[in-house]
């Protein structure tokens, strides 16, 4: 039962569908603005070409329908906040109309042709698969209304290819020749844009699995973390109320009996004497184990009060000057989290004075409104931060580890003015900290 928490696999809300669909939309949107400014600035100077007839001569319905054309598509260009999809239904009917106006006025000889082989891909790219194949089907139905037109003599004028029974059945092949090549060339789009979501969708899929299995082993690292340290509280309350209670006792038995026969001037006294003296240390290091493995209390300002004790348990054993800074009081109502808190500091201590060959240790404990920051710095020589350390270099990785599991992030770097600083910033809705 300690463990039920382990197996609980955080559920998401969306599908993969969906997101996969929603970045193609941001995608597309993107790419039809894009395109619309192309087709702004290229079509301006050849709509100037096409109204002053320099090069062309287009008759008058000719050259209202281009500037029709390019007037409409300037004014979706600035419509950002109209939906992409009808911003490109837009833009893609327009075209049409355009390629079916040079058709009209150059018959199939002229440009039109060109747009019609070109607009179906630009509508599977803008709008998708079945976009796309609405426009293959029509520019091949307006590419053999086109030959029809042309069977009945209908596009005769201005062709340079050799006239009379031979041109209608020469633009029949022309059509065929560009449809079946365009065919193609949708069909194998159309499998790459599958292939294309069938990756999306996979890659998606292996990362949401990625991320609930790596959920899982943190919510099974902590609830473990969490397991041993209540353990080591239990062990730690049965020490200090069952054993050092008992030991107490015994001390208190052994005082009377040495009184007694102190007081009958019997030697034996010295060896009582000698008892209690034993009762007594074994009663202290029953005491430090207890705290040690209980070292920080449930209330709120537990932590500041584990790391008071830190700093003198530091100077008396290690002869180094410790001494915590914080402005006020720091209350943490996450016991897990002070707990894991005062390991940090508890370690970076011990590195300190282990390899830091230093004169001081500062612990400065400080809540903002944003994070909590726990910073220990030292006066020493300094430390390899780098994972792969051979000094501190497991200490450093446990303390990171305890920094990850809180939602935090754990740095070690040069002090002002020499040393070392370990810092380590939580952030405050993950701890409930505050100052008061």
């Amino acid at each position: 039962m300690a463990f039920r928490n382990c197996l609980i696999v955080p559920k998401k809300d969306f599908s993969d569908e969906a997101e996969i669909d929603s970045a193609q939309q941001a995608w597309r949107a993107k790419a039809t603005q894009a395109v619309l400014w192309v087709v702004a600035i290229v079509g301006l100077p050849l709509l100037l070409l096409a109204v002053s007839n320099v090069f062309v001569e287009l008759p008058f319905g000719g050259r209202l329908v281009a500037l029709g054309v390019y007037v409409v598509l300037l004014a979706v260009l600035f419509m950002r906040r109209t939906p992409y999809r009808v911003r490109a239904t837009v833009l893609l009917s327009a075209l049409y109309a355009l390629s079916a106006t040079q058709l009209a006025v150059g018959g199939l000889a002229g440009q039109g042709r060109i747009g019609l082989v070109l607009f179906p891909v630009l509508a599977m790219v803008l709008l998708g698969l079945r976009a796309g194949w609405i426009a293959f089907a029509v520019s091949a139905l307006m590419m053999a209304v086109s030959v029809a037109l042309s069977w009945a003599g209908m596009f005769a004028h201005g062709q340079a290819i050799p006239t009379g029974d031979f041109l209608p059945r020469y633009w029949t092949f022309q059509g065929v020749t560009l449809l079946m090549p365009l065919l193609v060339v949708m069909i194998l789009l159309t499998q790459f844009l599958k292939l294309q979501n069938l990756i999306m969708t996979t890659e998606r899929q292996t990362r949401r699995k990625l991320e609930n299995e790596i959920a899982t082993r943190r919510q099974c690292e902590a609830e473990i973390a969490r397991v041993g340290e209540d353990e080591r509280r239990r062990l730690g309350s049965d020490l200090h109320d069952g054993l050092c209670q008992q030991l107490t006792a015994a001390l208190l038995n052994c005082t009377a009996a040495e009184n007694q026969l102190a007081a009958k001037n019997l030697p034996e006294a010295g060896l009582i004497g000698q008892l209690r003296s034993i009762l007594e240390g074994a009663i202290g290091m029953s005491y430090d184990v207890s705290k040690g493995l209980c070292p920080v209390e449930l209330d709120p300002e537990g932590l500041t009060a584990a790391l008071e004790r830190l700093a003198r348990q530091t100077q008396t054993s290690a002869g180094v000057p410790c001494r915590l800074r914080s402005e006020g009081a720091v209350a943490v109502r996450n016991p897990q989290a002070a707990l894991n808190l005062f390991r940090i500091a508890q370690e970076a201590v011990a590195n300190a004075v282990k390899h830091a060959h230093c004169r001081a240790i500062e612990i400065d404990l400080q809540a903002t409104a944003d994070a909590l920051v726990l910073r220990v710095r030292d006066d020493g020589v300094g430390q390899d931060a780098s994972p792969n350390s051979t000094i501190g270099g497991m200490g450093l990785r446990l303390m990171a580890h305890r920094a990850e599991t809180l939602g935090g992030v754990l740095t070690v770097e040069p002090a002002a003015g020499g040393g070392t600083a370990v810092i380590c910033r939580i952030p405050a809705k993950n701890e409930g900290a505050t100052a008061r």
